[in-house]
């Protein structure tokens, strides 16, 4: 029986992943790429303007990333460009192939807010493309004062490791975080706001995110409930882990897929937190899966994908006991535990 269950924890193990250093999986709307993502991907960045004697038609004035072919930008100049060039004769417009499209995508408009930033990116290509660089994150918390860059540093903070999320000085205003929250333009944003929002510690956040969790109690659908509670947990500690306890992960009611996106915050929370939140973490997950064995699948997923093994021993005993009947919980779970086995920190 070891041996079968070591066997089918390799073949399920494709299913919990590999380890990830998200921020974490919240954002839902936005695009996956950000523009930086574009500049490292891409092999070819040019700098234009309307073309002499046709201003509706791109011109590249410029090759700062060359691919070696020859550059036709489809893309009509708009008015408002054609208004703003026209006045700024050394002002450009960036774009960057798309290997997938076989088109030219536009980046931006390449004014004195934005090219330093496509200066910096062009510059650490070659270190930021095999990973997420700390000197990525450090180039847009630097920018977080500057209110024309305000979507895209959001996106790049977004991109950043929890752990390295952490560790920058909040300087966006709360109050234009919170006024963001739930409007049409920053609705997009409100994971990494939120987020920020935990990492300011000011009391007008914590009414924010704690007011959430309380009405999100009764919701059967609950979007962005994972930044909130990463959000309370970073902001309350060990409080905001009985928050969580006693508004949702005791309610045998709650929906499971709702009750993920709090496991997820949980999870995020045991690999950086201190021994004491760390074992009040490790409590309410194992008191969450006793009283809902269902419940072990999400945390078998959240857990292994962070080569965290904190709750293998028990559900190694709840498998031993045949407590989950189902395969949809059974084969992450065994995947869990068989991972945690080879690893040798059963129950670490």
């Amino acid at each position: 029986m070891p041996n079968r269950l070591l066997f089918t924890g390799a073949i399920v193990a494709t299913l919990l992943g590999t380890p990830v250093a998200l921020a974490c999986a919240f954002h839902t709307y936005l695009p996956e790429r950000t523009v930086v993502d574009r500049l490292l991907e891409t092999d070819q960045v040019v700098l234009a303007r309307p073309a002499e004697g046709d201003p509706f038609r791109f011109a590249p004035v410029e090759i700062i990333v060359d691919g070696g072919r020859d550059v036709e930008i489809a893309q009509l100049v708009d008015s408002t460009t054609r208004r703003r060039l026209a006045i700024a004769p050394d002002e450009t417009v960036v774009f960057a192939h798309d290997a997938e499209t076989g088109g030219w995508a536009r980046l931006g408009y390449m004014d004195e807010s934005f090219a330093p930033v496509v200066e910096a990116v062009i510059e650490g290509r070659s270190r930021w493309q095999s990973g997420y660089d700390p000197a990525r994150l450090a180039l847009f918390a630097g920018l977080q004062h500057n209110p024309d860059l305000r979507q895209l540093v959001l996106r790049e903070l977004d991109q950043a490791p929890y752990a390295q999320l952490r560790g920058i000085e909040m300087t966006i205003p709360v109050e234009e975080l919170l006024d963001g929250l739930w409007s049409p333009q920053g609705y997009a944003y409100q994971p990494i706001s939120v987020l920020l929002l935990g990492l300011s510690r000011e009391d007008r956040a914590r009414a924010e995110i704690r007011g959430f969790i309380d009405r999100v109690e009764s919701w059967d659908r609950a979007q962005n409930l994972g930044p909130y509670a990463t959000a309370l947990v970073e902001i309350d500690g060990v409080d905001g882990v009985l928050r969580l306890e006693a508004a949702l992960l005791s309610d045998p009611t709650q929906p499971l897929d709702k009750l993920e996106q709090v496991v997820e915050a949980l999870a995020i929370h045991h690999g950086i937190g201190s021994d004491e939140l760390r074992a009040r973490i490790e409590a309410a997950l194992s008191g969450l899966v006793e009283m809902r064995p269902e419940a072990a699948a999400a945390v078998a997923r959240q857990l292994g994908t962070r080569q965290d093994w904190s709750q293998a021993k028990v559900l190694e005993a709840m498998m031993a006991r045949s407590e989950f009947t189902s395969p949809a919980v059974l084969l992450p779970v065994a995947s869990y535990v068989a991972m945690a086995r080879q690893a040798g920190n059963v129950g670490q």
